[in-house]
């Protein structure tokens, strides 16, 4: 009997008997043993006669039968409603029949009967059905009857609000305008024209789950953007005084790495900083940033930023590789020439167009149809509310069509088609009614990359696509660097010290890179594989475990941490130099002064 929709417990299963009826509840019904096991509840039968519903010359009762412990009623609707709390068997209900039928209710009933009611002592209105006499209607407070079926309903059949108000099986909306079923609060869809269905105290429904999530987002963003923009700055300005093509091809990727860095930064500093001020006010704003321009713009700079690092990094794997091998060869690096340049700028060039190419790819209308996530509409038109998706259209379409060929196509039907019949659906008072398109950036408000997709997904193809690419990018990443760990030692090749301290700090970019997204590409194929749910791990892996390494990769390849340890090597030999010296003061000087003076003598003086 619990739950969720209306239509399945408005009513309790009815026999027709000699004298009445006879109502049953589904745990008390033969043939379902296991759910009366289930339930672990007795049965009871009872003839449910409301005081209000003793009248003279009653011949039609009802029966019930149901569990002799109290259940939680606010999942039950209607007659199933009514009797169970009138019967007391709700623990957290109340009988909704509070008022009696007297002579001048029920208004808009006909062919009624006066009789006295035995319990009240007053007039009552009875009417016939089937040659019985009964009144067992709930009054509302404009002297309209409606059936027990009809009460706690979730619909305003009274016109006033009376059959719902005081139901506890319900969400009635901020405006006024419906109720819900209590489980369809706070479940992420959209029912109420006000939103206050979603975005009310008790859902607490924020776009960034956790505060820490964003903070740290924040402070890794501003850090990102501050270290990646220096080290931009100070690697252009050595990139002309390089003499030797080895240095400059390693300084040139260090470079890009470091402008896939700043993209990501921008990324995280405009995400936190638009939550932030929009605040717990974000919910009612969640709509229309993930279906606008700015969330598009971020979501690419962001994939833009990913990918230019992770081929990067490939590029440098093998480079080093490479040179590896040359040196071993007793190849010296030759030094810069026009053409190298040529051929770097041409290689990043193609690297950046590639990357950018990749991430906007899912915004070319031709493709709509696998990458939209839904439609959105303006607010004025209350039929479409929140983010319409094809299923959710397509129930509006049979409503309103009927067995149109269209309504039977199912998820077929291309968004372009959708958009056209939407369009004929409103009079020419409208302007042509058109929905945003919520693009493949916009399904979740941190507007990353959709890589938690599942088998059925229109866009598991491309996703996987691009996340194979990562996954090769991050393999021959691991080969180079093993094969080169295994040349060196069995070199003795010797290297400058510049080399090898630029040599480490790739080495390290790459391993952090790695360390990074590994583990994301793992969760990717667990959650595509429907082996683990790592949704909850989404906006975790977006804000704070994919970008760390726009902030450590600056760190690394930058001198941040050779002038670190400088420091704290001259600040401990400072403070050894302080301890070791006597301390000083005017009487020890003088003492010292006169003990270094010469001895004074006659011929001295004279």
């Amino acid at each position: 009997m619990a739950k969720s929709r209306p239509q399945i417990t408005r009513k309790l299963l009815e026999m027709r008997t000699g004298v009445g009826k006879t109502l049953r509840s589904a745990v008390c019904v033969k043939g379902l043993e296991n759910l009366l096991l289930l339930a672990d509840q007795s049965c009871q039968s009872l003839t449910f006669d409301h005081p209000f519903h003793q009248f003279f010359g009653k011949n039609f009762t009802t029966d019930l039968v149901l569990p002799t412990n109290k259940l939680d009623c606010r999942y039950l609707f209607g007659e199933a409603y009514v009797f169970y709390s009138c019967s007391g068997l709700c623990h957290n209900t109340q009988c909704p029949l509070k008022r009696p039928v007297l002579h001048n209710t029920c208004s808009n009933l006909r062919n009624t009967f006066y009789s006295l009611n035995l319990q009240l002592g007053s007039v009552t209105t009875v009417q016939t059905s089937r040659e019985r006499f009964h009144n067992d209607w709930f009054v509302c407070n404009n002297t309209k009857c409606i059936q027990f079926e009809k009460v706690c309903d979730l619909v305003d059949d009274c016109l006033d609000r009376s059959d719902e108000e005081e139901c506890v099986n319900n969400f009635q909306c901020a405006d006024k305008s419906g109720f819900l079923a209590l489980s369809q609060k706070c479940d992420g869809t959209i029912d109420c024209k006000d939103l206050s269905d979603e975005c009310n105290e008790s859902c607490r429904r924020k776009a960034v789950k956790s505060n820490y999530i964003l903070g740290i987002a924040f402070v890794m963003g501003g850090a990102g953007f501050a270290l990646a923009t220096g080290s931009l700055i100070k690697g252009f300005k050595k990139i002309n005084k390089v003499e030797k093509s080895g240095q400059l091809i390693n300084l040139t990727m260090v470079l890009m790495i470091s402008f896939g860095d700043l993209l990501t930064s921008i990324y995280l500093l405009t995400l936190t900083i638009i939550h932030r001020i929009h605040g717990s006010g974000f919910c009612e704003y969640q709509i229309e940033w993930i279906s606008g321009v700015p969330c598009t713009i971020i979501g690419v700079l962001n994939s833009t930023g990913s990918s230019i690092s992770s081929i990067v990094m490939a590029l440098v794997s093998c480079f080093r590789l490479h040179g590896t091998v040359k040196a071993l060869r007793y190849r010296r690096s030759s030094n810069v020439t026009l053409m190298l340049k040529i051929k770097l700028g041409e290689l990043l060039g193609g690297v950046t167009l590639l990357s950018l190419a990749m991430a906007t790819l899912p915004l070319v209308d031709a493709f709509d149809d696998w990458f939209v996530n839904g439609l959105v509409f303006d607010k004025g038109i209350k039929l479409f509310l929140g983010v319409m998706e094809k299923s959710q259209l397509l129930s509006i379409f049979r409503e309103y069509h009927g067995s149109h060929e269209i309504t039977k196509s199912g998820n077929t039907v291309s968004w372009n088609t959708f958009q056209e019949m939407i369009s004929e659906m409103f009079s020419q008072d409208y302007d042509p009614v058109r929905g945003k398109k919520l693009s493949f950036y916009g399904n979740d408000p941190v507007c990353m990359f959709k890589a938690f997709v599942l088998p059925d997904d229109p866009q598991v193809v491309y996703v996987w696509f691009y996340l194979i690419v990562y996954f090769l990018c991050f393999v021959c990443v691991a080969v180079c660097h093993m094969a080169i760990a295994i040349l060196s030692k069995r070199s003795q090749v010797q290297r400058s010290t510049t080399s090898n301290s630029l040599n480490r700090k790739v080495s390290l970019i790459c391993l952090t890179d790695f360390c990074c997204w590994m583990p994301f590409l793992i969760c990717c194929a667990l959650h595509t594989a429907e082996i683990m749910d790592m949704s909850p791990w989404y906006q975790i892996f977006s804000l704070n475990i994919l970008p760390l390494n726009s902030v450590l990769n600056p760190v690394l390849y930058s001198d941040i941490l050779t002038t670190v340890r400088i420091y704290f090597q001259n600040y401990q030999i400072f403070r050894f130099a302080t301890k070791a010296a006597p301390e000083v003061t005017p009487e020890t000087a003088l003492e010292t002064a006169l003990e270094a003076a010469p001895e004074a003598t006659p011929e001295a003086c004279s």
